[in-house]
């Protein structure tokens, strides 16, 4: 996948010019796929990984594969099909007074609006054919204990959501990610939940300071 090999392009730039420090990997929601991916594929000399909101077995990006793949053959890659982002559909139903569309995001109405308003957010308009093949070929390459087993047991792993956050299933994704690493044998998994909060509990700002308090803390612990 590009992303993951981008991500070790980036990753040798950074370890030549810095070789006497640890790495240690965060990814956050789509970047949690391509982290987990690569952790997999690249763990040789990794420090450690956290993964932020991540996503488990969530049902409507696994079921994209089979939507996007004739458009990915016909070279279509860049094409804009709307009904294709039905796998956000329902993605607000469980809060009270919603107020648009990325209210999942977060709780914090500031956040909300950053998000939204970002010129440089996916999510500001449909996505193109492409990033939502890789979005679900991604998490298809992130299932289970199979995948699990291909993380090194020695690997310091942080997985922390906020259970309000319906991309990680409410929490349940996370702990289902943690209980694939147990059941490979790791037993060097942190894992935290966020009572309260949505998707984006690093910007939040009533816990921002705690969740990058424990990142913090996870790096310091694992050097």
């Amino acid at each position: 996948m590009t992303t993951v090999e981008d991500e070790h392009t980036l990753r040798t730039l950074v370890t030549a010019d810095y070789p006497e420090l640890p790495y240690f990997m965060y990814g956050h929601s789509w970047g949690s796929i391509i982290a987990r991916i690569y952790a997999a594929k690249y763990s040789e000399g990794m420090a450690g990984l956290v993964i932020c909101g991540a996503l488990a077995e969530y049902r409507p990006m696994l079921g994209l594969l089979s939507k996007t793949l004739p458009y990915i053959q016909e070279n279509k890659d860049n094409e804009v099909v709307p009904e294709l982002m039905a796998a956000f559909k329902g993605a607000n139903d469980r809060y009270e007074d919603v107020q648009g569309i990325f209210d999942w995001v977060a709780a914090d109405e500031g956040v909300r609006f950053d998000h939204s308003t970002d010129p440089f957010n996916n999510l500001s308009t449909p996505m193109n054919v492409r990033l939502l093949h890789d979005l679900s070929e991604g998490l298809h390459a992130v299932q289970g204990v199979d995948w699990a087993k291909k993380i090194p047991l020695t690997m310091p792993i942080y997985n922390i959501s906020g259970d309000m956050d319906p991309i990680g299933d409410f929490g349940e994704g996370t702990y289902m990610i943690t209980r694939w690493l147990a059941e490979a044998g790791h037993r060097k998994v942190t894992t935290k939940v966020y009572s309260g909060y949505r998707h984006e509990i690093h910007n939040e700002p009533p816990i921002r300071d705690e969740v990058e308090a424990g990142i913090v803390q996870f790096i310091e612990d694992n050097i």
